[in-house]
């Protein structure tokens, strides 16, 4: 099994599979982040925690900021104005690899793939990528090296591993978001953000892609958002409500479907994003 959240400073032959350390309960806080494009506020004095080991949902109705949150988070659009920390580190004005580099990793609501590529092959490929060393990763004399071990072990984690050898191309579409998530933990992340993870997957499949999720190991926090709140209701432990750009309630699952103002205004009849 891999233990995820482990040093980064490794060299080419880290092993995939290793212990974890100990940090703050606190891993990501921001304050008063805001995001503005031209005079419209996406994002306004969002302050939130996220702990180590939490599962999180950010929820809200269409507009409501969460892509563009999260979006910030990992570094994909600079803020406005606000901070960010990251395991009591400044990351607010830092790019994306270095975010990365810090553990702070995200999935995208649109898969990119490279359909052509093997399964096991794909995740190597981020494996290599994340220890510098990308231009080596299809030599043949590197096939048993610790990065094709590691992704193996990640493919394994997210129940892909009787796939490894089939092309990603032609890899049924739950499964390429499970591939997703897997290339996600290619670089060892302490946050997972993850942009609706089962958008575009029937219902009958999306209940099991968040039980591997739920699965993978408490050293991985996960922020994601999600749109089913069946899924929301029963994945995380706690939940964050943006309306118009800003934090409506914070709770628990059983805080939130309590809320008569949040069932009136998000969870009432007709209201799904």
């Amino acid at each position: 099994m891999c233990v995820l959240g482990a040093e980064r400073n490794h060299g080419p032959d880290g092993a995939a599979c290793r212990g974890t350390r100990h940090v703050s309960p606190t891993l990501l806080e921001t304050k008063r982040l805001s995001k503005c494009f031209g005079v419209l506020r996406a994002v306004d004095d969002v302050s939130i925690t996220i702990p180590e080991g939490a599962r999180y949902a950010l929820i809200g109705p269409n507009g409501a900021g969460k892509t563009t949150l999260v979006s910030m988070l990992s570094g994909a659009l600079s803020s406005t104005s606000g901070d960010i920390t990251f395991a009591g580190v400044d990351l607010t004005s830092a790019p994306m690899h270095i975010r990365v580099r810090h553990g702070l990793a995200r999935t995208y609501q649109i898969t990119s793939l490279f359909p052509r590529l093997t399964v096991r092959e794909q995740v190597a490929l981020a494996v290599f990528e994340r220890d510098g060393m990308g231009w080596k990763w299809l030599a043949p004399r590197n096939r048993m090296t610790a990065q094709y071990e590691e992704a193996s072990c990640l493919l394994d984690l997210v129940k892909l591993g009787a796939d490894a050898d089939l092309p990603v191309g032609g890899l049924p579409y739950g499964k390429q978001r499970l591939l997703e998530i897997a290339l996600g933990l290619a670089a060892r992340p302490r946050l997972l953000l993850l942009d609706e993870p089962a958008a575009g997957i029937p219902s009958t499949q999306s209940a099991e892609l968040f039980e591997v999720i739920d699965a993978l190991p408490a050293s991985t926090a996960i922020l994601f958002i999600e749109h089913d709140m069946d899924l929301v209701f029963r994945f995380a432990k706690k939940i964050i409500v943006l309306m118009n750009g800003q934090v409506f309630m914070e709770g628990t699952p059983s805080e939130i479907a309590g809320n008569a103002s949040v069932r009136q205004i998000y969870l009432g009849e007709g209201g799904h994003d």
